[in-house]
């Protein structure tokens, strides 16, 4: 009789630290670009987010974006059981798209003219990380052996629901940069917020029913 061993625990707490560390380091890269304004020129606050409001508006948005996906982020390696290549890759592909987030951020402001190209950058950027995000997420909640159990399963739809809203932003800024894609983009906080806590009513009985018997966690 030939004994079979299940395949080794892989503590995910390196892979969690090594990633807020990352995201660490993407928030406070934002703020770099500030350190070049010169307050020598303005004398007022009014003067200052007249001369520097595109600027200090692009930081805070990208900042709770960052916090936003980050706080998902977080949430959800709550669950994690063990990690495996697969996993380890998608978070690092996430990963790759949190650190350009500074850089799209400057090419919001600082191309000359009204900044088409930057639009479309920073929407792409953002649904690339909606995309590996969700991904990430349903392969945690979908497969037993990487959570830690009592997952209450969600339609493979609802962890990409932040794709689906940067990709509404994506194809705004592609088709209508200067008038919609601006408008979509520059609010996206306040729907990112109420994506990140709204769940369909499936959801919300599955949760009720596994409660009921003393397990589940809700899906991100």
């Amino acid at each position: 009789m030939v004994e079979t061993t299940a395949p080794p625990v892989r503590d995910p707490g390196r892979a969690a630290a090594f990633s807020d560390a990352v995201v660490a380091v993407a928030m406070t890269a934002l703020v770099l670009p500030l350190l070049d304004i010169d307050l020598s020129s303005v004398t007022t606050l009014g003067a200052l987010w007249s001369k520097y409001g595109g600027q200090f508006s692009a930081f805070l948005l990208s900042f709770f974006i960052i916090a936003i996906y980050w706080n998902v982020h977080h949430k959800v390696w709550f669950l994690v059981r063990t990690v495996t290549p697969v996993l380890l890759w998608i978070n690092i592909l996430w990963l790759l798209g949190i650190v350009l987030i500074p850089f799209t951020t400057i090419a919001i402001y600082e191309i000359s003219g009204f900044p088409v190209l930057g639009f479309q950058l920073y929407s792409a950027v953002v649904l690339y990380i909606s995309i590996t995000l969700g991904l990430m997420i349903h392969l945690i909640m979908s497969r037993p052996e990487l959570n830690v159990g009592g997952v209450v399963a969600s339609p493979w739809w609802y962890p990409l629901r932040f794709a689906f809203w940067w990709a509404l932003v994506f194809v705004a800024c592609l088709i209508d940069a200067e008038g919609l894609g601006q408008y979509l983009l520059e609010w996206s906080a306040i729907p990112l917020f109420a994506l990140g806590f709204w769940q369909p009513s499936s959801i919300k009985r599955a949760n009720a029913r596994a409660a009921a018997v003393g397990e589940g966690v809700p899906p991100e």
